[in-house]
């Protein structure tokens, strides 16, 4: 997940135009696209059977993962004497997810072949760290063992409001944060045309993607009757982000679609002066109202 370290303006949003006017000035000449990765595994304490998850704390925690993974990277923290929760190095980013899952945000590349042997490398730079604290990594949809209330909370600030928002909306949400891993890939786009359709053929693939790297059949150690477990928990984490747009599947997708859809889904929090603040509403009523005195800003 993000580190929210870049900083938009603080110009009064004038209106969905302006929404729009992000999109587009993402687009990027063809000859320049890259794609992007994200790789999140589980964590295991070795010597534990089941072996249970790792907390942030302690001589065999992920705060000691993150400093045995050495020198060459920068430790970042939300606070300067606050705990670490990820690492740079370059444009690579190591992060936690919010029950210690391990995410590499790899550099951007080419071509696919640059991500993996990217990936490669780290994953065997996490793996000698791991071994050497006794923890084991495995990158499963889902974690076969143990249950919600047995999982740590990383000290990551908007954590809390996120476990508190996204809580109360579905039954699997904090499944979805403390159980689950993934992969994911970012792609660049020429125009609003280009877009469209890399988005709906990505939605349209999904299923055959589920199907052919499934692995998540285990929960709390016994077969679940799904193959991909993780897909499961994704259908009860909010109805309000669940699913694909009708758009992704009809092709009518488009800038307009995106943001439509967005503006009317439930905010997670809002930050305000280095804060993340709980708001209870979504970013179109935010927009026509504002929040305590100020008017909704791009950097919202």
């Amino acid at each position: 997940m993000s580190l929210d370290t870049a900083r938009a303006a603080e110009t009064p949003l004038s209106g969905t135009a302006d929404l729009l006017a992000y999109f587009r000035s993402a687009e990027k000449p063809r000859d320049t696209h890259k794609l992007g990765l994200e790789h999140e595994k589980l964590l295991f304490l070795g010597g534990t059977r089941p072996p249970g998850p790792v907390p942030y704390e302690g001589p065999r925690g992920v705060g000691a993962l993150l400093e045995s993974l050495g020198p060459s990277y920068q430790p970042y923290r939300e606070r300067p004497d606050g705990p670490a929760i990820a690492l740079q190095r370059g444009a690579l980013t190591v992060s936690l997810e919010p029950g210690g899952q391990f995410e590499l945000s790899g550099t951007a590349g080419r071509t696919a072949r640059e991500l993996h042997r990217e990936n490669v490398q780290h994953l065997d730079e996490v793996g000698r760290a791991a071994a050497g604290l006794g923890i084991r990594v495995a990158a499963f949809g889902y974690r076969p063992f143990g249950v919600v209330g047995e999982m740590p909370w990383m000290p990551k600030t908007r954590y809390s409001l996120m476990r508190q928002s996204l809580g109360e909306r579905g039954k699997l949400a904090l499944d979805m944060m403390l159980m689950t891993a993934t992969g994911q890939v970012s792609l660049d786009w020429a125009d609003e045309a280009d877009c469209a359709r890399k988005v709906c053929a990505v939605a349209r693939v999904a299923p055959l993607m589920v199907a052919l790297y499934a692995n998540s059949p285990l929960v709390r150690g016994a077969p679940s009757g799904k193959m991909s477990f993780r897909s499961r928990v994704w259908e009860d984490v909010d109805p309000a982000r669940c699913g694909y747009l009708p758009s992704m599947i009809d092709g009518s997708f488009s800038y307009q679609a995106y943001v439509e859809w967005a503006l009317d889904a439930p905010m997670l929090f809002l930050r305000r002066g280095g804060e993340y603040r709980a708001v209870g509403m979504t970013f179109r009523e935010h927009m026509q109202r504002g929040f305590e005195g100020r008017p909704a800003t791009m950097e919202d």
